[in-house]
């Protein structure tokens, strides 16, 4: 009976462990870090997330075609801009890699580039708090944690992280979301990151990382999809437009043909 005890014991003890781990806001073990950008002649904007480059055989020049022909000028990539980089790189290996992405996705011409990357895979590991390049005539911040952005001439913020803060695991996160979409409550984890980030009701929340994509009008929340087809599912190729008329922030889930 002892060994049974053990054995028990044992495996709460490590689903409790996974459990901390798994999910950081339950401890705090983990703080987002949080930038403000407020633009200046900057009104609308483009958020993606969950590209997967390496690993990604689709035709990804859509993407810059599509924001050059409605004249966007400044792209959020919000995570898993790459697949296979979860390390440590020096300024001229990760200028490398921009350059190949910049490329791949047709963005030569576009202003500006924020790129929030995944903390706990897929993306480089990056220790400064942001690290601006100039990558073919495009600048690229590369930050970690969270971004507040406030367009010109609107009140309202925008609030863009990749996602993994919710659950550092992106298949466990999308599992929770599914198994909540099938009961009816969409977009499960992108309210409870809202609710724990205390962000105001009046901005939005913006996250990847599920591989689910949708926007909830109501809760000022929206998750901008993935952009690879693998293990059975078919990518979305969906954006998040953000856009500021008249002094009206305007968002929108646009699905890129």
């Amino acid at each position: 009976m002892k060994i049974k005890y053990i054995i028990l014991i044992t495996i709460l003890s490590l689903l409790i462990v996974l459990t901390i781990w798994n999910f950081p806001w339950l401890t705090r073990y983990w703080v987002l870090e949080i930038y403000y950008l407020n633009l200046k002649n900057i009104t609308s904007m483009v958020i993606i997330s969950d590209i997967h480059l390496e690993s990604n055989y689709e035709d990804l020049s859509t993407i810059g075609t599509w924001l050059k022909r409605n004249n966007i000028a400044m792209l959020v990539i919000a995570g898993d801009l790459f697949d296979n980089k979860h390390y440590y790189m020096n300024y001229q290996e990760l200028r490398s890699l921009l350059r190949d992405a910049v490329e791949k996705l047709n963005l030569t011409g576009i202003n500006h580039i924020e790129y929030i990357v995944s903390e706990t895979s897929h993306d480089p590991i990056i220790t400064n708090g942001t690290i601006t390049l100039n990558v073919n005539d495009v600048i690229v911040n590369v930050r970690r944690g969270l971004l507040m952005i406030k367009l010109d001439n609107c009140d309202n913020v925008v609030y863009v992280t990749h996602g993994d803060y919710i659950s550092r695991d992106g298949v466990v996160a999308y599992i929770i979301n599914y198994f909540f979409k099938i009961l009816g409550y969409k977009l499960f984890l992108e309210k409870l990151l809202k609710n724990i980030l205390n962000i105001p009701k009046n901005s939005w929340l913006i996250m990847g990382h599920t591989h689910i994509s949708g926007i909830d009008y109501e809760a000022r929340v929206a998750n901008s999809g993935f952009w690879i087809s693998r293990y059975g599912l078919s990518s979305s190729r969906t954006v998040i437009l953000a856009k500021c008329t008249n002094e009206e922030l305007i968002i929108k889930l646009t699905k890129l043909k």
